[in-house]
């Protein structure tokens, strides 16, 4: 370029020039929306808060007024005080970690307070009670010679299991190789690969003899690992008391083995796997509760969604406390949040389907009136609930009573 032409007056910007700066933000935002989407970061991905515009076209708008929707008893009349008194919080304990570790203590210490000798030692007992089941029952599959696992041993065992989910390798045998490129000296020295499959593949945590079989009116989908999700749950309790705030949700552990357990969720990173209901500390994510989910094979009281919470919140032992509990949408719905609120002691907060019944409609539609640009809102209040539209992206519900 001359130094006439690099010199010379700016004119402005021409149309084409705007319209190209234009079309290449919106294409940097729909990148970054795409990039936020794959982490799981942006938009609900549970469902009604994606839904796109053209589905909102026909519905019949809703003028908003203080009498809510049609006399359904929502209303915007903030100077009238309908809630009641706000449950006091009376944890069953002081909150936080139960006892103090010394700054001496390692990891194994911790990972101590959790398992423990006497839960190791259950597991050691029921593991060769399922070796000498196999032994007796099947010989022809069973003839490596079978001795009961030690503590140390089996404590070793589950340090080298750990160590499989860190160092990953396409198979197991792999983890004793002598080759120079994949060799793990670590493995060979403390178990022999023989040893490792045996007690791996005996491993258990119940009696196989008093399980229940499908058909039978105490079958159990999870009775096989109950005994250390139980185990776990106790643990949790005892280690911990949550402060107030606290969140449940589920997480997916990633398996593609042989059980009915398994699920498959194709928005999820992990498509495989079990699913588990979790409630933890909203503060730093300490796990208070784990309530595995069984499959469909189950039926619940009332809503799913429903049956989660209020189980999570007795399994915790945090019911009749003053606690307040967070959800997503799956769980969040008008009858729930009053149960809990009346007969739980517990206030909550959380994103809600427009779906639910006993919401104001007026607000908690598609397209409600009055919200339309981000940042617009809208209030509601009925008894011991409030009911919230805001307009982000999209328009997002919520019900609370936390506040």
């Amino acid at each position: 370029m001359s130094s006439d032409e690099s010199d010379g007056d700016f004119e402005g910007f021409s149309e084409t020039d705007v319209i190209n700066a234009e079309q290449e933000v919106l294409a940097a935002e729909e990148r970054l929306r795409v990039i936020l989407s794959e982490q799981g970061i942006g938009d609900d991905s549970d469902g009604d808060l994606n839904e796109s515009e053209n589905e909102d076209e026909g519905e019949e708008e809703v003028h908003i007024d203080e009498r809510g929707d049609g006399g359904d008893g929502w209303h915007s009349r903030f100077d009238i005080y309908e809630r009641g008194l706000p449950h006091l919080f009376t944890p069953r304990g002081n909150t936080g970690p139960s006892r103090v570790m010394g700054a001496e203590k390692e990891v194994l210490d911790f990972w101590q307070l959790y398992m423990g000798d006497q839960f190791l030692e259950f597991l050691i007992n029921q593991t060769d009670s399922y070796a000498n089941y196999n032994i007796q029952h099947r010989p022809n599959d069973n003839k490596m010679p079978w001795s009961i696992p030690t503590l140390p041993e089996i404590k070793a065992f589950l340090g080298l299991t750990y160590q499989m989910g860190i160092n990953r390798k396409p198979s197991t045998k792999l983890y004793w190789s002598t080759d120079p490129v994949m060799v793990t000296p670590i493995f060979s020295s403390t178990m022999t690969r023989d040893r490792y499959t045996q007690i791996l593949r005996y491993l258990h945590f119940s009696n196989v003899a008093n399980e229940p079989r499908q058909g039978e009116p105490n079958y159990d989908p999870l009775y096989k690992i109950k005994p250390v999700v139980n185990h776990l749950n106790n643990k949790f309790g005892l280690e911990y008391i949550p402060k107030r705030n606290v969140t449940i949700d589920e997480c997916m552990v990633p398996f593609k083995g042989r059980t009915l357990l398994k699920q498959y969720l194709p928005s999820k990173p992990h498509k495989w796997g079990v699913k588990v209901w979790m409630l933890a500390e909203s503060a730093n994510s300490y796990i208070q509760y784990i309530d595995v989910y069984p499959g469909r094979t189950v039926r619940t009281e009332g809503s799913l969604g429903s049956s989660v919470v209020k189980n999570c919140l007795e399994g915790a032992n945090i019911a009749g406390q003053g606690y307040h509990v967070y959800t997503d949408n799956f769980f969040t719905s008008p009858n729930l949040y009053l149960e809990l609120w009346e007969n739980y002691d517990t206030a909550a907060c959380g994103t809600v389907r427009n779906t639910r019944a006993g919401l104001p409609k007026d607000i908690m539609c598609k397209k409600p009136v009055n919200v339309v640009t981000r940042g617009d809102h809208q209030f509601r209040q009925k008894g011991a609930l409030l009911a919230v539209s805001w307009k982000d992206k999209n328009c997002i519900s919520i019900v609370n009573n936390t506040q």
